[in-house]
């Protein structure tokens, strides 16, 4: 499932099919490999899924539109809808892509809506097995919350013999597997609120195609009963936490296993699952929160340390990386020129450890 907080969407035209109402009665798609073709719906008024991939806090979808498409061969397959023209009066667009067994038995394979990583429209890309059923889903989630309207609109389907190769298995965990000892800190999350941190890293798999990401599973049990979990596109995590809490804990043991994925699909090689004792202590950040200091002037941000800083890294308050400099020197200067006056967060690398603090631009 995923939550935002909305936007819009349209399309363009090709042909115009009759979407039936329900998941069961979904209007079939037929699309040729290497071949695109282009849907115009009339309206978004049917039965809206029992549980949409896409959701709001303050609203569900009163409405759906179903469509369902089956592959011959395994394909990789983008569904786009196109810009409204009037994006106060055209359909604003939330796209889910489910499949399973039957109808009463749907995953949400991926979603996307409309202002999603501030694009104007929304697209899914998914590796299709041959034979398997998919269903596209629309639904008016944005005209629930008061944002444009129900249709028509138009959206392209898209196909592609090319499928990448799911990435292999990582390797060379940090920490090590069944490392003891493993020191882990205390940090500042983005919130202000004081948690406990591990850093993590791993070699990036090297079989298959390239990892577009990877997916991060943690738990005190070995079986993942209760686990955290996350998705980066990074093999090298700094300063991992849960927020708002003190999650890693004195002399606990801690089980990880982390899936590289692609458009392919996850990686089909046997995951395995590593795993780590804390220190019976807090680690070194309070001496690191000693080691250095900060303050702003001119539009420079300056920290300066008695250790080497490796790099210094800015965020806003939404977790957005603003600003970043290498250092490797005892002292930093960033440029902050650029930023808009408010309270920042800015994230200091220090002999491998990391502290953030907070400071405002003026």
């Amino acid at each position: 499932m995923k939550k935002i907080t909305l936007g819009i969407v349209a399309l363009f035209a090709a042909f115009t099919l009759n979407a039936q109402t329900d998941c069961a009665n979904a209007e079939v798609i037929s699309v040729a490999a290497d071949a695109s073709t282009t849907i115009t719906n009339a309206n978004v008024n049917g039965t809206p899924a029992a549980q949409g991939c896409v959701t709001a806090e303050n609203a569900s979808a009163q409405n759906g539109v179903w469509y369902s498409y089956t592959p011959t061969q395994t394909l990789m397959v983008t569904v786009t809808s196109n810009t409204p023209a009037d994006p106060a009066a055209d359909y604003f667009a939330t796209l889910s892509v489910m499949g399973g067994t039957s109808c009463s038995d749907l995953t949400c394979l991926d979603a996307d809506w409309y202002g999603n990583n501030n694009k104007p429209y929304a697209e899914v890309t998914f590796a299709a097995t041959a034979n398997q059923t998919y269903y596209i889903y629309f639904d008016d989630l944005f005209s629930v919350l008061g944002n444009g309207s129900t249709g028509p609109f138009d959206f392209t389907v898209t196909t592609s013999s090319n499928v990448p190769v799911v990435p292999g298995a990582v390797s060379n965990p940090t920490p090590a597997d069944a490392a003891t000892a493993v020191a882990y800190y205390e940090m500042t999350d983005r919130d202000g609120a004081t948690v406990t941190a591990v850093d993590f890293a791993w070699d990036a798999p090297t079989t298959g195609d390239t990892a577009d990401g990877y997916k991060f599973e943690m738990d005190t049990d070995p079986n993942f009963g209760n686990p955290i979990a996350g998705t980066f596109a990074s093999n090298d995590i700094e300063g991992l936490h849960l927020p708002g809490q003190n999650y890693f804990t004195a002399s606990t043991t801690y089980y990880w296993r982390v899936t590289p994925f692609n458009q392919g699909g996850d990686s089909t090689d046997t995951v395995v699952v590593w795993s780590f004792t804390t220190d019976s202590q807090l680690g070194v950040e309070d001496v690191i929160a000693k080691a250095f200091t900060h303050y702003t002037s001119n539009n420079n941000l300056f920290v300066e340390g008695e250790s080497v800083i490796e790099n210094v890294k800015v965020y806003n308050l939404l977790g957005q990386e603003v600003a970043s400099q290498a250092v490797n020197n005892t002292n930093a200067q960033v440029n902050i020129a650029n930023l808009q006056t408010g309270v920042y967060i800015a994230q200091v690398k220090v002999n491998g450890e990391t502290k953030t603090f907070k400071f405002a631009k003026k």
